[in-house]
């Protein structure tokens, strides 16, 4: 077996100092990247009442290519957007009919036609039971 090679650490000092001069080479940036860096001065730019077509004309004379609806999806606060309801369920609430004063809760005799219910329920379904009933 032979002897492992040794370094100099005069070398090793050298190799840093030339690693630390190197310079970068990944200058560029996305466009994703460029909005989150000027996302502070864009806010501003809002606040003095700019739109987003008229920031989006400025950036793309400044070299920052960037669309309106790109600049609005990348800088514009969210909104709360309304859920869309699955058809489904939209169905099963119009069709289940309005709760009523009149309407009597659960009693214990109904259980029996429950029980009746999961006998029909496929088997991997495992319902949620009160305590009462285990």
């Amino acid at each position: 077996m032979g002897k492992p090679q040794r370094i100099p650490v005069d070398a090793i000092q050298a190799m840093k100092k030339i690693l630390d001069a190197l310079p970068d080479k990944n200058l560029d940036k996305t466009k994703e990247e460029a909005l989150a860096m000027l996302n502070g001065q864009i806010q501003r730019a809002y606040s003095k009442g700019y739109t987003v077509k008229e920031l989006a004309a400025i950036l793309s004379e400044g070299k920052v290519a960037v669309s309106s609806p790109t600049l609005r999806a990348h800088t514009c606060p969210s909104s709360p957007k309304a859920r869309k309801v699955k058809p489904e369920a939209a169905a099963q609430k119009t069709a289940a009919p309005p709760q009523t004063e009149t309407a009597k809760p659960e009693t214990p005799s109904a259980a029996p036609a429950q029980r009746a219910e999961r006998k029909n329920m496929p088997s991997y379904y495992t319902p949620d039971l009160p305590d009462s009933e285990l």
